[in-house]
């Protein structure tokens, strides 16, 4: 943050040169197999079938193996095919965007789909970089501090197994990069595509959507525009009903409400919950010790990051200048985050994706030396999840 970079070019070409190491630093720890990111569990897969992927035996694998399996047919209305058998198929095939793209990119001669899925990953990764970058430079900060939100650490956790969040969080931040300029149209676009390769981005947008339709209730000379970005806000709600609503003529459900159990609760209550439940003895030092040590450490790092964000928020020496539609987003977002239970980094930083990524747009765009520490943490614990996952997992 204090290296100075003229324009984003130097910083975006910085941003694929860290991408690109992690990547070949996971390939190397997984013998140069793409399909490893994929982490296919035999429950769900079948070694014998799908040969490109590793396998692992006595497993329930993760959320990639499903992604994978709908970019071989994202339009299936079969529970199992081409070797791999879907945990949820409504739930699985509500998040189409990125299965979509990896059908796409794998119809091009000589790209298998595990090495189109990579490629795709580290594009958004890129492209949301480049984002970041635009916007540190609206903001007067170096275009390098546009990394910290490209490379957040959801996006690298996710990044790492062939999951949504990339390619969702590369639309919605381009998406508020034409929103901030009027383009609303394309904004619009963006949002959905956002939406439909992972509907928690909802949550931002319906914030935004509730400040501007509130603005032009209560104005008495009620705004054009006002009404015009709430309009716009609807386009991606309306995206994602329309797909779901495909959805459940397929498989009878919505995937909405087809993943059930208890993963909310109470704000703040919830994860203080899975906190004292992850705690483990301070001193073991095996492999899976070591691990809970890591994610007890990431649930402080995020539960500072959220303070440090609302606290700039809250002070009037901070001089946020972030657009005020886009504060009430990450408020929304942030309530979601403090009501989930925070298990694994996983699971708990992937449900905190929106308020980390929203929040450090935020950070970017105030002042004060909150948010450069804030900065700062979210820069070092990226950092360390990219290790983490590259060497280890």
């Amino acid at each position: 943050m204090l290296v100075r970079v003229r324009g984003t070019g130097a910083a975006v070409a910085l941003g694929a040169l860290l991408v690109a190491g992690f990547f070949v630093a996971r390939l190397a720890s997984h013998d140069w197999r793409p399909g490893a990111f994929v982490v296919a569990g035999d429950r769900f897969v079948d070694a014998g079938q799908r040969p490109e992927l590793p396998v692992a035996t006595n497993s329930g694998g993760y959320d990639g193996q499903f992604v994978y399996r709908l970019a071989l047919d994202p339009l299936t209305d079969q529970v199992r095919a081409d070797g791999i058998e879907l945990d949820n198929p409504p739930y699985r095939q509500g998040r189409i965007g990125l299965p979509v793209l990896g059908w796409l990119v794998d119809r091009l001669p000589g790209v298998p789909l595990t090495v189109a899925l990579l490629l795709i990953e580290a594009a958004a990764l890129v492209g949301s970089c480049w984002l970041g970058s635009r916007f540190a430079v609206a903001y007067g900060r170096s275009p390098l501090v546009g990394l910290v939100v490209g490379l957040s650490p959801g996006l690298v956790i996710a990044a790492d197994r062939d999951l949504t969040e990339p390619v969702a969080m590369f639309f919605l931040l381009a998406g508020l990069d034409l929103w901030r300029r009027r383009r609303l149209a394309g904004a619009a676009a963006l949002f959905a595509a956002s939406v439909l390769t992972r509907e928690t981005g909802l949550v931002v947008l319906a914030g935004m959507g509730g400040w501007h339709l509130v603005c032009w209730l209560r104005r008495s000379h009620r705004s054009a525009d006002h009404l015009a970005r709430t309009a716009v806000l609807l386009v991606p709600l309306a995206a994602v009903v329309g797909w779901q609503a495909y959805v459940r003529s397929v498989w009878g459900g919505w995937p909405a409400i087809a993943k059930g159990g208890d993963t909310f609760g109470t704000p703040l209550l919830r994860p203080l919950h899975g906190l004292l439940v992850g705690l483990t003895p301070l001193f073991a030092t095996d492999r899976q010790h070591l691990l809970q040590h890591l994610w007890i450490a990431e649930r402080l790092a995020l539960l500072i990051l959220l303070l440090v964000v609302a606290g700039t928020l809250v002070t009037s020496r901070a001089a946020v200048s972030l657009a005020p539609d886009l504060l009430v987003g990450w408020l929304a977002a942030a309530l979601l985050a403090i009501s989930m239970m925070w298990r694994a980094d996983v699971q708990f930083v992937r449900a905190a994706n929106e308020a980390i990524v929203v929040g450090l747009l935020a950070l970017v765009a105030s002042r004060g030396r909150w948010s450069v520490a804030g900065l700062w943490l979210a820069a070092g614990w990226s950092a360390a999840v990219a290790v983490a996952y590259a060497v280890a997992l």
